[in-house]
């Protein structure tokens, strides 16, 4: 055997034995005690508090904007994906504790036309749609395919 093979096969040999030991040091004690990944993390994230409220529990307060929505293209969306989490506002209702989006900067996110979204996905082009006016001006916040 050439000494370059046999030198390069050491090398090989070393770097394994170096995995090998760097993974049975760096692994902690409870990975696969319920599958592939570390067991302790089950424990830490369910002592986590929960940020998001209950998915019907804005319209207990909020009935006009809920039936809104639930007749309009979002209503299969929750209140949170524009408002953010909403546990703190249902436990103490007060605006300083949700989200309250700016439409005209909001609603382009998602609306705003991009190649990559479904055709069938209402779009427009910004400055040719709006001409520099809110979206809320002719749209109606929670369901945008009535007009005002």
């Amino acid at each position: 055997m050439p000494p370059q093979l046999s030198r390069l096969m050491i090398i090989f040999g070393l770097l394994a034995v170096l995995f090998i030991v760097s993974r049975w040091v760096a692994q902690p004690p409870s990975f696969n005690r319920y599958g592939h990944y570390r067991g302790d993390a089950l424990e830490e994230i369910s002592s986590i508090a929960t940020n998001y409220a209950a998915l019907n529990s804005c319209a207990d307060c909020h009935e006009d904007e809920w039936k809104q929505k639930s007749e309009g293209p979002h209503s299969k969306m929750s209140c949170q994906s524009c408002h953010g989490p909403g546990q703190a506002h249902v436990t103490d209702p007060s605006e300083a504790n949700i989200v309250l989006p700016a439409a005209d900067k909001f609603c382009v996110r998602c609306h705003s036309k991009n190649n990559s979204r479904p055709r069938n996905f209402p779009q427009i082009v910004v400055k040719e749609h709006t001409e520099g006016k809110k979206c809320t001006v002719c749209h109606l916040t929670h369901n945008p395919s009535e007009m005002k």
